[in-house]
């Protein structure tokens, strides 16, 4: 039976559902997402997987944090990239998303390109037609019906994909957890010289392997410090190879613009979200109003 995680409170349901495993090369885990907002500005955090999103709710915006960046409407199907810099985001009233979370081979196989160049980016997912084919939905629709209709016609869209990573699971996997020379272990697994894995992983995620590093270090640390993660953090029990607790404050702040105290004041109120907090000095999208 597939293994379903739903939480629900007074004003949220958040519901994950894995893929079945012909698609694990491609994607690994389909997630609802249906709740009512404050009209709050938030912060968009850090995010390395890429999703494909269909939003049945309010519009949504997002802007870069430079103040003078300006707001920008996302379509209501959307392909969104790896994120490596947190921004701001904003929906009036109600949040509510189908999605599914892409691997990089996944993002590869229905953008046509690996991830570098597009990092940061929302694409529309209206001008692929296989895809937007692939995620249509009967407004009766619940869910785990769009889930199963999902994955059925994705086995189908991804039959001739390469599902080849670049860069494999125990490399990566060498990088969440290990400390120092992190990068030239991984490179020692792939084979090949430093130099080359910086390329090959450049290629693939848009960042270098040392960046990555940090980013999911923050990323199981964000995990850690929630108060009841929705997700969990894939890498235990390795411990987050940070050098000490100042070394650990001080990437926080400096990956999400916030110290991991601050992060968890804000997740103290039953918030599922993992990678957003309320940002309510930030004003609102006047064309929203």
């Amino acid at each position: 039976m597939t293994e379903l995680k739903k939480t629900a409170t007074s004003f949220a349901t958040l519901e994950t559902r894995p893929a079945p495993e012909p698609l694990f090369p491609f994607v690994k885990n389909f997630v609802y997402r249906d709740e009512k907002v404050d009209g709050s500005v938030v912060r968009i955090l850090p995010e390395m997987r890429s999703s494909v999103q269909l939003r049945l709710a309010d519009p949504y915006w997002i802007r870069e944090r430079d103040s003078s960046a300006s707001w920008r409407r996302i379509p209501d199907l959307s392909i969104w990239a790896p994120r490596y810099n947190w921004g701001y985001g904003y929906a009036s009233s109600h949040i509510k998303v189908f999605a599914f979370d892409l691997t990089p081979a996944g993002f590869r196989a229905i953008v046509g390109q690996n991830a570098r160049g597009l990092t940061d980016s929302v694409l529309d997912a209206t001008s692929y037609d296989s895809l937007q084919n692939a995620v249509a939905m009967d407004e009766r629709d619940c869910f785990h019906a769009w889930a199963e209709h999902v994955s059925n016609t994705l086995t189908s869209l991804f039959q001739n994909a390469d599902p080849t990573p670049i860069i494999s699971a125990e490399a990566l996997e060498m990088l969440a957890t290990a400390g120092g020379g992190g990068v030239s272990k991984a490179a020692a697994l792939e084979g090949v010289s430093p130099r080359q894995f910086r390329r090959r992983f450049v290629a693939f995620f848009g960042i270098g392997p040392k960046q990555y590093q940090r980013f999911v270090r923050v990323d199981r640390q964000i995990r850690s410090l929630h108060p009841d993660p929705w997700e969990h953090d894939e890498f235990q029990p390795a411990p987050i190879s940070f050098a000490d607790q100042p070394h650990a404050i001080r990437e926080f702040r400096d990956t999400i613009g916030m110290t991991p105290l601050q992060y968890q004041q804000r997740k103290s109120n039953a918030d599922r979200t993992l990678r957003s907090v309320s940002e309510p000095k930030i004003p609102p999208p006047a064309e929203a109003s």
